[in-house]
């Protein structure tokens, strides 16, 4: 019988429900981790491992093995709640903040492990199953960046768990992520009238920074994300301060972006000496390395198997920004594809439609009975 049959939808929505409530921020994944971490122990009878970077780990058939298959879903959220999140179930949908990026990945995983263990652990094969931390936004991948640090050179290929079944990710979607900050004397807008002001420098920053004709080839963006400063209307502003973010999906455009950034950043500030500069990495997510190309395309080709076969859709197979650029930055081959199927990513309105995700979870099971 297959888990996600009639007989465990009840289980498996109820699931879903109860992880949606609990918060996870990046980077405060610590209650998730906790309940799946006590759920594995309550209903699978297995032993997990919470590492320093919040992940939920659990090895099959690892020991002394050098050809892993890593399996992961993220437990974070993008929302910065730190309170119960609220949930509503009607009798065809489910809504929540984060419910389908990435929550219905991690209780379907959570559910395949229980009724597949036996599965897994008889399999000649070695599995790492992973709910893993810091997927989004500044999280910055911590989480599988530890994995892949702890199983250096024992990994082999991974799949996360994340989006939805009308697309494969198997490129990676590099980026730079800084935060730039100006300081200046600042003073009284009336009686300092012509100071410096530190948003205007700012804006004028900006402005030369949106200078750039990004690369022909490839897909590159650039965008600024938030820019604070200021202390009120009537006073010139001391500081300032912007994120800016530098996205591609070939390595040698990223750096020529970021040059760049570097090169603006250092005229600007030779031509204002009476403004201080200060820029600030905080995040940094690699492109594709040099990957195996048919390893890749097999692995690719099982997931477009069981999508095509089970839903009927023809996926489109592209580029994206996910757990998987890590793995295929070091040359292992990964995919991402998941459970997503509603609308309203990444906003309180956010929903999965029942039908639909209970076919996605058909479509993962039958994905991971071919790994086995």
């Amino acid at each position: 019988m297959k888990t996600f049959d009639s007989i465990h939808q009840e289980e498996f929505l109820s699931l879903l429900e109860e992880l949606c409530q609990i918060p996870a921020p990046s980077g405060q994944e610590e209650a998730r981790a906790s309940f799946i971490q006590n759920w594995i122990d309550r209903e699978c009878k297995l032993a997990t491992v919470i590492d320093n970077a919040k992940n939920v780990r659990l090895p099959i058939n690892c020991q002394n093995s050098s050809d892993i298959t890593l399996l992961m879903a993220h437990t974070d959220t993008v929302f910065s709640d730190i309170v119960p999140m609220p949930v509503l179930r009607t009798d065809t949908r489910i809504a929540s903040p984060g419910v389908g990026d990435d929550t219905a990945c991690v209780a379907m995983l959570l559910l395949l492990l229980k009724y597949k263990k036996q599965d897994f652990y008889d399999s000649q094969k070695s599995f790492l199953f992973a709910w893993n931390s810091c997927e989004e936004g500044l999280g910055n991948l911590k989480g599988c960046r530890q994995i892949m640090a702890d199983y250096a050179g024992r990994i082999t290929q991974v799949i996360s768990f994340d989006g939805g079944v009308a697309g494969i990710c198997n490129h990676a979607v590099g980026s730079l992520r800084y935060q730039v900050s100006l300081y200046t004397k600042g003073g009284h807008s009336y009686n300092d009238f012509g100071e410096e002001n530190a948003i205007h420098a700012m804006s004028c920053l900006i402005a030369k920074l949106y200078e750039l004709k990004v690369p022909s080839t490839g897909r590159n963006t650039y965008n600024v994300g938030t820019i604070n400063g200021g202390t009120s209307v009537n006073t010139i502003a001391q500081s300032c301060s912007c994120l800016f973010e530098y996205r591609s999906d070939m390595r040698e455009n990223l750096a020529a972006m970021d040059a760049f950034f570097h090169h603006t950043l250092d005229a600007f500030a030779k031509s204002h000496p009476n403004i201080k500069i200060e820029r600030k990495l905080v995040g940094e997510r690699p492109c594709t390395g040099d990957v195996d190309p048919k390893a890749q395309q097999e692995l690719t080709a099982l997931a477009l198997d069981s999508i095509t076969r089970i839903s009927g859709l023809a996926p489109v197979v592209s580029s994206g920004s996910t757990d998987c650029n890590i793995p295929l930055s070091l040359g292992i081959p990964a995919i991402c594809f998941g459970g997503l199927m509603g609308d309203g990513v990444h906003t309180r309105e956010e929903y999965v439609t029942i039908p639909a995700l209970m076919q996605e979870a058909r479509i993962i099971e039958d994905f991971l009975e071919k790994l086995i």
